[in-house]
């Protein structure tokens, strides 16, 4: 499918870097689709059942108030993590992959 398995002996990239390299190569390369949704959600929805915990790094939690932080920003797409979920935002869409490994998407 993706680059999101790695490569026998490959520890140079971590699951998250795959992601993005998966996620960038989605956007570039197809149009705002419902195969491209689908493979969206398949892609988050592995990353998550896998049980990756390298997104962890990316959160910083605050006892006062909500955060979001953002992970990565391209022209396509703005990919955050909080301590629940892992939100992708685009200008057409948002997906937001729980914890629980639910997926949500809506029209923005």
């Amino acid at each position: 499918m993706f680059l999101l398995y790695f490569k026998e002996g490959d520890m140079a990239h971590l699951p998250m870097e795959c992601l993005i390299e998966d996620l960038n190569k989605i956007f570039s390369e197809q149009p705002e689709t419902d195969e491209r949704t689908s493979q969206i959600k398949s892609l988050l929805g592995v990353y998550v059942k896998e049980g990756h915990t390298d997104w962890k790094k990316y959160v910083y939690f605050n006892e006062i108030h909500y955060t979001r932080n953002l992970v990565k920003m391209t022209d396509d797409f703005e990919l955050m993590v909080s301590e629940n979920y892992i939100y992708i935002d685009t200008s057409y869409c948002c997906y937001l992959m729980f914890s629980d490994y639910m997926l949500a998407k809506w029209s923005t």
